[in-house]
């Protein structure tokens, strides 16, 4: 046990104490109570013991129950394991026959606390604390209820929670009614309450508990709970990937460690035996000096001498025992915190390959639906351009919809996963922000009409044109809070704004804001919808379900990469205001028509008859993939050859000449795009060779540069976007384009 046997021993003394009680008794008690205080050990034994025997020869057992209870305390605090369980039960049978109950309770409590830091007689413990506990309940006098947190202690020691928690709830209710206590109990009830919820799996509740616990032993600066306490409370945090906070904690165990060494009790238990040898050798010098005037004999001056000399040698071999254990100690603790330090490294390197590896799972789990789902988008584009349309434009637009609706479902999966890794990398570029904005603004207006909302932009005087920065995030940023605030709001308005303040020159900071006439968000909601798959309830039933909960997280993560933050201002029934700063800098009209101009996108508008008669190789293991790809392809009419396999691709190019190879980089059964690619580049080392994959990492583009094949194109892809690539890659192979 790690608390309450000092502590109650000075409470009962200091409240109990016999009005009665002679002067010798008085200055016995108050002296030994003193000398325990100034750590003079050896002499507070001696005064105990004298309190005791004048207490027996005048039968007095109220002063003997204290003589007894101050000598189990001593021989506590220098560590003897069997004198205090002694003493406690030699003061209990004084207490019995003082028929005192608040003495008795007392000597219970202090018996049982002995018998519990040995680990020896737990059943006897907990006995002793039930009796103390039902004494102290019939006197109702308003003192905290020690035994009952004791006894919550010892449950938790035989894992039996439920009798735990039912003495932890009568010791808290004990607090509330409770006048003067020697220490804060509320700090052993937080650790206590935490052991519990520890114990019931209720981890976070258990962290917030012992975190209580360490606010408190941090603020009375109790050393000696920290030095017991921290150790466990730190391997929970490493236990619960809690890094950051185990690590204050550490910090602050080894400043308690650090003031424990240098007052240590072990030192100062020193110093009192130091002291108490000297008094002992000053009385004997002074003794043997009146022996040497009265005899004057060479002899006994001898024995004397020697007396001495054999006092200075124990003495010695205590110092050095006692220097040796402390060295020990000392050691021992090193060797501790080295351990945690290691623990600690372990516990950083776990959380870094979670990270890795929740990483490497999204982008797994994108590859693998994205590819099908390139067969479904791609049959479907196929569909709505075929002239004999058998499905209808309602049916048609249903299918377009919902295969769109499921691709931006990967593609948010895929960035939560990118914008907790190292794959996210915003761009900074010229763009028309006023144009941006008004292509998002016409989406929403003239888009789905279901909820039946107008649409407002408001783009402020002074708002810079032409901006540097990451268009692609932004309009992302812009289409999640814009539909968020559509899904939520019905025959309502929504308002796009932007407003500028220069901060320095051709610098301003912008801020963006989205507001809505909706259903507003409760104080409680707020403080979870920007969380991971985090879905607010609504009074429409029909949307408690739409979407993943992820479009507000995305949001709050690509704004901590560009340094910013969300603001909200919502209140139920009142509509929401969404709101965000960015510090942009102004750019000319020149800088952006420079990027149009290199814009891949624009050369399939002005070279789109380039494509008709090039012989395409098209290598994928996937027959429905491979079937989309080719009519997509022959569509332009390209002329399409086809093959499932990289070694069937080589085989193709040895006896055929192909103007461009579009080649799968997954293909588990063989060898994949990038061995092929090079194989192929034996035969026709100049052959344009571009990659088409369903995932798209850093890693994969860096190694499309490194076997050198043109571009990698995700699946699926927008048919433009292909074409443009295609046309492209012509462009940097030298060859004219027509």
């Amino acid at each position: 046990m790690i608390f309450f046997f000092l502590a109650l021993s000075q409470n009962i003394s200091s409240q109990h104490i016999d009005n009665n009680r002679d002067k010798v008794k008085d200055s016995l008690y108050d002296a030994t109570i003193q000398q325990i205080s100034e750590y003079k050990y050896a002499e507070a034994i001696n005064s105990a013991s004298l309190l005791i025997n004048t207490s027996k020869k005048d039968s007095d057992d109220i002063n003997s129950f204290y003589g007894y209870n101050l000598l189990s305390e001593i021989y506590d605090k220098i560590n003897d394991s069997v004198q205090p369980i002694y003493y406690s039960r030699q003061a209990l049978k004084h207490a019995l026959k003082t028929g005192d109950k608040s003495i008795m309770a007392g000597a219970y409590n202090n018996l049982a606390s002995t018998l519990d830091e040995t680990g020896t007689e737990i059943d006897e413990a907990l006995e002793l604390y039930t009796k103390a506990l039902e004494i102290e309940r019939s006197l109702q006098d308003s003192v905290f209820l020690n035994p009952a947190l004791n006894i919550a202690e010892l449950y938790l020691i035989k894992k039996d929670y439920d009798r735990m928690a039912a003495y932890l709830l009568e010791a808290e209710f004990s607090l509330k009614r409770a006048r003067d206590e020697y220490d804060d109990p509320q700090i052993y009830l937080d650790m206590l309450w935490g052991d519990y919820h520890f114990a019931k799996g209720q981890k976070i509740e258990a962290l917030k508990l012992y975190d209580n616990a360490f606010t408190g032993i941090e603020r009375d600066s109790l050393t000696y709970l920290a030095v017991e306490f921290y150790p466990q409370f730190i391997k929970r945090l490493i236990e619960n990937n809690a890094p950051e906070k185990a690590n204050v904690v550490y910090a602050a165990l080894l400043k308690h460690i650090k003031k424990s060494h240098e007052t240590s009790e072990q030192h100062k238990i020193f110093r009192a035996s130091v002291l108490a040898q000297q008094e002992e050798l000053k009385r004997m010098r002074n003794e043997n000096f009146l022996k040497q005037e009265i005899a004057r004999t060479s002899l006994e001056s001898r024995q004397i001498l020697n007396f001495l000399f054999v006092v200075i040698l124990v003495f010695l071999v205590i110092f050095l025992l006692s220097l040796f254990r402390n060295i020990k100690t000392r050691q021992k603790l090193i060797n501790d915190l080295q351990h945690k330090n290691r623990e600690l490294e372990e516990a950083k390197e776990v959380a870094e390959k979670s990270v890795r590896d929740k990483t490497r799972f999204f982008s797994t789990v994108s590859h693998e639906i994205r590819t099908p789902l390139y067969g479904v988008t791609g049959v479907i584009s196929l569909l709505d351009d075929r002239e004999d349309k058998r499905l209808s434009r309602e049916e048609m637009s249903s299918l377009k919809f919902s295969s769109q609706h499921l691709l931006g479902i990967i593609n948010d999966l895929l960035d939560i996963s990118k914008l907790e890794g190292q794959e996210f990398i915003l761009q900074n570029r010229a763009f028309d922000l006023s144009h941006l904005l008004r292509e998002i603004f016409s989406a929403f207006e003239q888009g789905e009409t279901e909820h039946n909302n107008t649409f407002h932009l408001d783009i402020k005087e002074g708002t810079p044109q032409f901006v540097k920065g990451d268009p692609k995030r932004l309009s992302q940023i812009l289409f999640n809070l814009i539909g968020n605030a559509n899904k939520f709001t019905y025959n309502g308005d929504i308002w796009i704004s932007l407003r500028a303040e220069a901060i320095a020159e051709n610098w301003n900071e912008i801020y963006f804001e989205v507001k809505d006439t909706g259903e507003g968000i409760d104080q409680f909601s707020q403080r979870k919808i920007f969380q991971e798959f985090s879905q607010l309830e609504t009074s429409n039933t029909d949307l408690k379900s739409i979407g993943t909960g992820l479009g507000l997280a995305i949001v709050t993560k690509i704004l901590k990469k560009m340094d910013s933050a969300i603001e909200l201002k919502s209140e139920k029934g009142k509509g929401s205001t969404f709101g965000f700063r960015l510090n942009m800098k102004q750019v000319s009209v020149k800088e952006v028509l420079r990027l149009e101009k290199d814009n891949n996108i624009d050369l399939f508008e002005k070279y789109k008859d380039f494509l008709k008669g090039k012989r395409i190789l098209v290598i994928d293991d996937n027959a429905i993939n491979l079937m989309v790809t080719k009519k997509v392809l022959m569509g332009k009419g390209i002329v399409v050859t086809t093959v499932k396999s990289g070694e069937e691709a080589v085989e193709k190019v040895k006896h055929n000449t192909y103007d461009l190879v579009l080649t799968d980089i997954n293909m588990p059964a063989g060898i994949d795009g990038f061995e092929t690619s090079v194989r192929i580049r034996k035969h026709h080392p100049g052959v344009p060779i571009i990659a088409l994959s369903a995932a798209e990492t850093k890693e994969l583009q860096k190694k499309v540069k490194e076997f050198g094949l043109q571009d990698l194109i995700a699946k699926p892809y927008n048919q433009k976007e292909l074409f443009s690539k295609l046309i492209a890659s012509f462009q940097k192979t030298g060859k004219v384009l027509a």
